[in-house]
């Protein structure tokens, strides 16, 4: 991980807006002790709650921050097989909102997933297509409650989400804005992709997916 980068933006962003370390901390609700460590730890990145609050404090968005933290992650494997053309391949790792994130009800949030291009296929004209068929898992509901008709599922601001030019071995962002549902449950919203052509890159394998608990507070 560049952390280097991204403490050096972070110094910089700070000069920008003539605020100091110590008024990061206190507008991030982060200890001096806490952000001390962030900005002089060069080995352990610091936690998603607290990216998007210094986020929040330095006027920017955490998106930004996630790319400094990720630029140089080696991505898992996600899948070199089963693709439609020989030699394409892709990995992917979640940015936001990892397995089991717990969201509120109704809730707006913005899942991210990093994508590498580890294949000799140039991407180009490609998206990400929902393609959910039985979204739920569990949903935790009273005895004799039913829920209101389209109250269940992640509901995707876009069902679909175009993908930039992404040549072999670069990688890409894919960001999908998603409503929870109105009742606590275990839910997933599957993603796959596409080429030019609406046929599927990789056709058998589940692809991308989102997987929160939505909970009631």
């Amino acid at each position: 991980m560049k952390l280097y980068d991204f403490q050096q933006y972070i110094t910089n962003r700070c000069k920008e807006l003539n605020m100091s370390i110590s008024e990061l901390s206190r507008q991030s609700n982060i200890s001096r002790q806490a952000m001390h460590k962030i900005m002089n730890d060069h080995t352990n990145s610091p936690r998603l709650s607290t990216i998007v609050a210094m986020a929040y404090a330095l006027k920017i968005s955490p998106i930004h921050l996630f790319r400094l933290l990720l630029n140089d992650t080696e991505l898992p494997s996600y899948t070199s097989d089963g693709a439609k053309i020989e030699g394409d391949g892709a990995s992917f790792a979640d940015v936001t909102y990892p397995d089991n994130s717990n969201v509120p009800v109704n809730q707006t949030f913005i899942k991210i997933w990093q994508i590498q291009n580890v294949g000799d296929v140039d991407w180009e004209g490609r998206q990400f297509i929902c393609v959910d068929t039985v979204p739920i898992i569990n949903v935790d509901l009273p005895e004799g409650i039913k829920p209101p008709p389209n109250s269940l599922g992640l509901t995707p601001t876009s069902r679909t989400v175009s993908m930039p030019f992404t040549k072999s071995g670069e990688i890409a962002q894919i960001v999908v804005e998603f409503t929870a549902p109105s009742h606590p449950c275990s839910v997933f919203s599957y993603w796959k992709m596409i080429d030019s052509e609406g046929a599927f890159c990789f056709p058998n394998l589940v692809g991308l997916y989102c997987h929160v608990n939505v909970i009631a507070i």
